[in-house]
């Protein structure tokens, strides 16, 4: 049932407000979804019976959605790419054990960045994706890295961003050629670290969050430098992902933010964790958002319904027993990829 794709936000939350805090009967419920798709009544009482197992007699808000959603995702799936499959082929021992603070992948330049945490000797180096081999590499630091992102094509070269523990955005060249050192352009010295940053192409514009939950916005033309900042969350933002004018930030006061670039104002805030969140992805297939942090499992958001009960993902027979470290919504697939702090990793 693609319902839920058809309707726009207004739609879906003028439809939920007809549902009210008791659902509907199977009376009601026919009606109105009758005069919203223009399905006949007999198929809406089969669908009532299908949602209400139960047999409660009245169908909430989150349980319609829950089986819309399921029931889009079933049909999704017939048409997914097949199921990938993925063979350990080899593993790499060129860094001091423990070193590796992070791996980050940049699509634009095809690289995998890796951030190295050695004290004052920190660096980061951006490596080719099959050998690992380093193509790019920053000097020392002077302070263990948090973050790192490329903005491509600036000034005729890509760029190398990356936010220091020492309270530091420091900016490097990365240019075509064949020298692998990359130049160091700009240092910005800020009042606290930032933990997350992330490039917005639509916006030309870098996003940065820092450790007391404020979200700033840089230009990075010539000489960098924060043009705007707003305070959204009461602690640190831990990871920051953009979706259309969107940009969506996760906190460890446990919220995800949605906030409006265009216009500068938060649009909703979900509300789920019991404690700080970490991580976010997003599957554009389904309109889906994920979300982890420190309760070791994934949370599944519908995009487009911001106030629904989140699905959590849970494995009883081998559940993840550490804080999720990485989280991967793996495009034009129906697959979600959750990594932990002690090593084991799922395929969902």
């Amino acid at each position: 049932m693609d319902l839920l794709r058809r309707l726009g936000p207004s739609e879906i939350d003028e439809l939920r407000k007809k549902f009210g805090t008791q659902g509907l009967g199977m009376g009601p419920f026919s009606i109105l979804l009758s005069d919203v798709t223009g399905s006949g009544i007999e198929e809406l009482c089969d669908l009532f019976n299908d949602i209400d197992v139960k047999m409660e007699g009245r169908v909430s808000w989150d349980q319609f959605t829950m089986h819309a959603i399921d029931d889009g995702m079933a049909e999704k799936e017939e048409t997914d790419s097949e199921i990938m499959r993925y063979v350990l082929e080899c593993v790499y021992y060129d860094e001091i054990p423990y070193s590796i603070k992070r791996l980050h992948w940049y699509e634009g330049i095809n690289k995998i960045g890796k951030l190295v945490n050695r004290g004052r000797q920190s660096l980061v180096k951006l490596c080719n994706p099959l050998t690992m081999t380093p193509w790019k590499v920053t000097t020392s630091l002077g302070a263990p890295p948090l973050c790192a992102e490329v903005i491509p094509n600036t000034i005729g070269n890509d760029q190398l961003v990356v936010s220091c523990s020492d309270m530091s955005m420091s900016f490097w060249d990365a240019p075509t050629g064949n020298t692998a050192i990359m130049p160091m352009m700009h240092t910005v010295r800020l009042d606290e670290s930032q933990l997350c940053c992330k490039w917005s192409p639509r916006f030309s514009r870098l996003l940065s969050g820092s450790r007391s939950g404020v979200l700033s916005m840089w230009v990075t033309s010539e000489t960098p430098a924060v043009q705007s900042c707003e305070k959204l969350h009461h602690q640190a933002i831990n990871d920051i992902l953009l979706i259309d004018n969107t940009v969506l930030t996760a906190s460890m006061d446990s919220t995800i933010k949605i906030t409006d670039i265009s216009k500068g104002r938060v649009q909703s805030e979900l509300k789920g964790h019991q404690q700080g969140v970490c991580l976010l992805t997003y599957c554009k297939e389904h309109s889906l958002l994920v979300s982890a942090g420190y309760e070791y499992d994934p949370y599944v958001w519908c995009f487009q319904m911001n106030d629904m009960t989140p699905l959590r993902l849970q494995d009883k027979q081998r559940p993840h027993r550490a804080t999720l470290m990485g989280l991967e919504a793996i495009p034009d697939t129906p697959q979600l990829i959750s990594v932990d702090q002690k090593g084991i990793m799922k395929i969902w």
